[in-house]
């Protein structure tokens, strides 16, 4: 009730205002929601705080695109904490006019919200909720989806060069994580080095005095990374040398593969075949998913994500003189 009134919508109130008490409906609804108070309150109550907190919770998606993101993750930070009683009576009315076109037509915030739901309710209840959506396993995610799943993935470009949250959903969906067979866990030092997600490494780029680059640091840079690139092919090939016997230098016993045949399809109908031959910020949105999937593999596993589409994609991007 304080929120309603204080975080007032009225005619009068645009743009950086309206932003403003948007942005405080949604603080307050996070803030609501990490408190942990919602799900300890009588059962009655309970089912009205959820029902007005879901409700304002879409209102302020509904109202900026900016903010459907960041409202769905809190809507499935808060469905997690409900029991499915009450997210069917209290919450599903608020959140059914989402999911009610189909799959194709959804949104990248829908389908983060589709695939909270599927993973809270039971898998009964989750497809008398959405008929149109098969369920297996307890999962929305399989053979016959992906292809309706893409449009929306595709869509998610618009958090670029950020990975919207329904690719971490997914990525729990498909592959887990599990440090102890992960292909990163054994070199900490690479580790350290690599990447984050923002595309900055662990090595300072050295710039003259004057703050320009001048052409011969271009040329080591470019040599830096050729030869980074190179190293790392290098070693691919030689674990997979050494499985499959090659020059006896590699006595250890090949790595079974941790990925299930969904998340091979997965990866090429989508990645290889959807983002890569796609738009720039989709190719970028494919090298940051690329990153964010690497720790999560065994290395029996790195050969079928760094995909020849993916590594052609790569060496065209580093052919130009520009770059």
């Amino acid at each position: 009730e304080q929120m309603e009134s204080t975080l007032q919508l009225s005619g009068a109130i645009k743009g950086s205002e309206e932003r403003d008490v948007l942005f405080g409906r949604l603080f307050a609804c996070g803030a609501l929601v990490r408190s942990g108070r919602v799900p300890r309150l009588p059962p009655k109550r309970r089912g009205a705080v959820a029902s007005k907190l879901s409700s304002q919770l879409l209102s302020c998606a509904g109202a900026k695109a900016f903010l459907q993101e960041p409202a769905a993750c809190i809507a499935c930070e808060f469905l997690a904490s409900l029991p499915a009683t009450d997210v069917v009576a209290s919450v599903w009315p608020k959140l059914a006019p989402l999911l009610k076109p189909p799959m194709a037509e959804w949104q990248p915030h829908a389908l983060l919200l589709a695939l909270c739901l599927a993973r809270t309710l039971p898998p009964e209840t989750f497809s008398e909720l959405v008929p149109h959506c098969e369920i297996r396993d307890g999962s929305i995610v399989h053979s016959s989806t992906l292809p309706k799943l893409l449009p929306s993935l595709k869509a998610s470009s618009m958090a670029h060069p950020r990975l919207h949250a329904v690719w971490g959903a997914l990525l729990d969906t498909l592959c887990p994580y599990d440090p102890t067979t992960s292909a990163t866990a054994s070199t900490p030092a690479a580790a350290t080095e690599a990447p984050d997600i923002n595309g900055t490494t662990g090595v300072s780029d050295v710039t003259p005095t004057n703050g320009k680059t001048t052409s011969k640091q271009r040329k080591a840079k470019r040599k830096a990374a050729a030869d980074a690139a190179a190293a790392v092919a290098g070693g691919v090939a030689g674990d997979a040398a050494g499985s499959a016997g090659g020059d006896g230098l590699h006595t250890a016993p090949p790595q079974p593969s941790r990925v299930s045949p969904l998340f091979r399809r997965f990866w090429c109908e989508v990645v290889d075949e959807g983002l890569v031959p796609s738009t720039l910020e989709r190719k970028f949105m494919a090298f940051s998913l690329l990153q964010a999937t690497l720790p999560r593999l065994g290395g029996a596993d790195l050969p079928l994500v760094l995909s020849p589409g993916l590594l052609r994609c790569l060496v065209n991007a580093l052919e130009g003189t520009d770059r």
